[in-house]
């Protein structure tokens, strides 16, 4: 049968990517200094570099992925610099579905600052990412081109070829036209599924703080595949970001069910969350799932770290981010270590650390700046106001190395230098947070309260949508003494930015301001959204407690205990409570508060004056001779020592313990007490 020449080149093709397939399963594809060793030989031989680009490019138009990328690969060995052939190589790659890693290889072979500013092959390498499973990389690469590229990423590669005879890299061109007549133009879709501008364009609208545009964007994303991991990660994203964290929180559980794996970030964002809630065990659990598929990976480290600080396992914290730092040199782990290390006041383990950084990464800014910070914080002044100078020289568009000189300039009180290195921050970037709130702090100690809160309104203006600027208001109106004001600030900051700590400062504001109710009501909002919050649970029972609402108070405290068996506060106060209704159950929990506290006057108070009343007086005054030794100030372990002498029929020295108390400095109702209590004493001792 007669054949025609395309045909012929046809079945060859098939019969060449076949060969190629079957090297490909062998183990055949090992690159040998870039390129397909194997395939080289079932390429024609003489071919020059331009002729492998066009050839690549060819085969890939044509959707044969393998014979384009083994042309590419050659072509790449010849012309390493040509930035085109690499993207269209990795496209190749990644259009295979075989030896992805390679493809993020091909790309990150160039230094960044090659292709900086190219999105294209930025959102190739985001898809490389994705594809190896490097979700938290690949989505930080996307998450950043929303933020830079106002418009979508042209999918079309413009490749210019090189003259037949030359090696060298040739200049990608950024052609308008794709029908160009000159032949030694080619011009390639490499199609939307490996650029990603759907994506992209979603977290460039959490970028313009468009969030209902977002969430449109994202459920269209959805309409088309509802069981994509990514997808409904990226709308917990969109949620989390726009203030909604129940609903970032179904997505992102949506996500990890339907992750195999599941997405690395998801288990972070739910681990985050999980902590925003206060639920630290749930927390733990996520992490060390996602620490146990990925033990390398930097973010997860971090993380974990991160939570053993906050759980109080800071010893192994250490020990992770240390060994990290010696056996895969990762430099955000050093750094991390040196944050904790100054959490904890360990400043020459840290400048120590910070050295050691600066030696490995002397051209890193990272370096610098903890390295200052180091040096602040032993005390080296001078050194470290130097170090942040040369960042100013080194990063001249950036506010922060005049704002670190601030903090070293308020470290000295030198708070008019401070004031006019942070005008200086400001002036290269107007709307940098941490300026303008440390300008308020200065502010505030010289009790400059108007031009503080003109700072705050200011931040206000900056970032509405955070609760950033109305938190800094809120302290403002609390140092005036205005609690109402400083009721409403606090109240703005949680609408935008709930969290424990706003809260918190909202229920002591209106403490301050004697809103007792709104208060507890405060509280319970944030136990509503977060059951497992156990310190705001203790806060709600102390309030419950103080305000006589006492069966609502040993509820809360009961619940408390079932998140913290060994808190001493909580068993202490308890037992208290529970002196008459439960005195057995009280004792037991006093014992085990006495357990863990035995220097706490509180603590020995309790005990003793519960042994005191169950006919151990010996040993329950003793325990009260003890508290009143430590805390001879408190007028309620007085009474009780009193109490516990009058019923060992020793009023004299009852009376001595009275004598010693300011009774005029009481309130009235304790005053009123240790009065009967002195007139009956003085009648029995007179008897």
């Amino acid at each position: 049968m007669f054949h025609s020449k395309a045909t012929v080149m046809n079945i060859l093709s098939v019969i060449s990517h076949y060969a190629f397939y079957c090297l490909m399963r062998a183990g055949g594809a090992l690159l040998l200094s870039g390129v397909l060793a194997p395939a080289q030989a079932q390429l024609p031989t003489q071919i020059g570099p331009g002729q492998l680009l066009s050839q690549g490019a060819v085969h890939y138009s044509w959707g044969d992925y393998d014979k384009a990328a083994r042309y590419l690969y050659q072509y790449v060995d010849a012309a390493p610099n040509h930035t085109a052939a690499r993207k269209l190589l990795a496209a190749g790659i990644l259009r295979t579905g075989e030896g992805l890693a390679q493809a993020v290889d091909v790309l990150t072979a160039l230094p960044e600052d090659v292709w900086r500013t190219d999105g294209q092959y930025r959102a190739l390498l985001a898809t490389a990412l994705l594809a190896v499973g490097d979700d938290i990389a690949g989505l930080d690469q996307l998450r950043r081109l929303g933020a830079e590229f106002e418009t979508p990423i042209d999918t079309w590669l413009t490749l210019q070829r090189p003259d037949k005879t030359s090696t060298e890299t040739s200049t990608e061109t950024l052609a308008q036209d794709r029908t160009s007549a000159d032949e030694s133009v080619t011009v390639v879709d490499l199609g939307p599924e490996l650029i990603k501008n759907r994506i992209i364009g979603v977290f460039r609208l959490l970028s313009q703080q468009r969030y209902a545009a977002a969430v449109v964007a994202v459920d269209e994303l959805l309409d088309d595949d509802r069981r994509s991991p990514l997808y409904n990660h990226l709308a917990g994203i969109v949620h989390a970001e726009n203030n909604y964290p129940e609903l970032a929180q179904g997505f992102w559980q949506d996500a990890l069910r339907l992750g195999k794996p599941p997405l690395l970030s998801t288990m972070l964002g739910l681990a985050r969350l999980a902590t925003y809630y206060g639920e630290q065990k749930r927390a733990g659990e996520l992490l060390a799932r996602a620490l146990l598929q990925a033990p390398q990976q930097i973010e997860i480290i971090l993380a974990q770290a991160q939570y053993w600080i906050e759980t109080g396992a800071t010893e192994r914290a250490e020990t992770l981010l240390a060994n990290t730092w010696r056996t895969a040199g990762q430099r955000e782990s050093i750094v991390k270590l040196i944050e904790l290390e100054i959490q904890q006041g360990k400043y020459t383990s840290a400048l120590t650390h910070a050295e050691e950084l600066k030696a490995g990464y002397p051209d890193w800014s990272e370096s610098w700046l903890n390295l200052g910070l180091a040096l602040l914080l032993n005390g080296q002044l001078g050194s470290a106001w130097q170090q942040f100078q040369e960042l100013t020289q080194r990063q001249p568009e950036s506010a922060q190395p005049w704002y670190l000189m601030a903090t070293v300039s308020m470290r000295a009180q030198d708070y008019v230098t401070a004031l006019q290195e942070l005008e200086q921050a400001i002036s290269i970037e107007s709307d940098y947070l941490p300026a303008r709130l440390v300008r308020a702090e200065i502010f505030l100690l010289g009790q400059a309260y108007e031009r503080a809160l003109a700072e705050a309104h200011a931040v206000q203006n900056i970032a509405g949508n955070l609760g950033t600027g109305f938190k800094m208001e809120g302290d403002i109106h609390v140092a005036q003494g205005n609690f109402p004001a400083a009721v409403d600030a606090y109240a703005q900051a949680y609408s935008r930015s709930p969290s424990m700590q706003t809260a918190l400062l909202l229920n002591h504001a209106q403490l301050l301001a004697g809103n007792h109710e709104d208060a507890i009501s405060t509280l319970r909002n944030w136990l509503s959204i977060a059951s497992d919050a156990s310190s705001v649970r203790l806060q709600l029972a102390i309030q419950l407690e103080q305000s006589g609402q006492l069966d609502d108070a040993i509820q809360e405290y009961k619940r408390t205990l079932q998140l913290e068996p060994d808190n001493m506060i909580v068993l202490n106060n308890l037992a208290w409570l529970l002196r008459d209704s439960a005195p057995q159950q009280a004792l037991e929990l006093a014992e085990h508060a006495l357990a863990l506290g035995t220097e706490r006057p509180e603590v020995l108070d309790t005990m003793g004056w519960l042994l005191v009343n169950s006919g151990q007086q010996e040993r329950g005054l003793r325990l009260l001779q003890q508290a009143a030794m430590l805390a001879p100030h408190l007028p309620l372990i007085r009474y009780h020592q009193a109490l516990a002498y009058e019923y060992s029929q020793r009023y004299a020295e009852a009376l001595e313990v009275l004598a010693e108390v300011q009774v005029d400095e009481l309130d009235a109702e304790l005053r009123k007490q240790f009065n009967q209590l002195y007139e009956r004493l003085t009648a029995r001792s007179e008897g």
